[in-house]
């Protein structure tokens, strides 16, 4: 399976944690609905690397896998989304 279709597939994956997260919050499963969020929001961002990179994270936190992110936009000479990215990343650690 080509790199291509790995993202298409984990896009997909990251789709249906998402609708089942809200089907979950909908009822009143608040904390499951937490819990299929964080991983639909890590699937995107592996989906995203993947197609950037050429190889997948494996085992990384949503921070962790911003943070990469971050440097790889860097890299590629996107500095101004890579502070957008560590704007948000920021902002959401002083939320927690």
């Amino acid at each position: 399976m080509g790199s291509i279709d790995i993202v298409d597939q984990l896009r997909r994956r990251s789709r249906v944690f998402y609708e089942y997260a809200r089907i979950a919050f909908e009822k009143g499963d608040y904390d499951l609905s937490i819990f299929m969020y964080e991983q639909s929001i890590q699937l995107r961002l592996k989906a995203l690397l993947l197609r950037l990179l050429g190889f997948m994270l494996r085992g990384r936190s949503v921070r962790e896998l911003l943070g990469v992110l971050s440097k790889t936009l860097k890299e590629l000479g996107r500095g101004g989304l890579a502070g957008e990215v560590d704007g948000f990343a920021g902002d959401a650690e002083k939320r927690a």
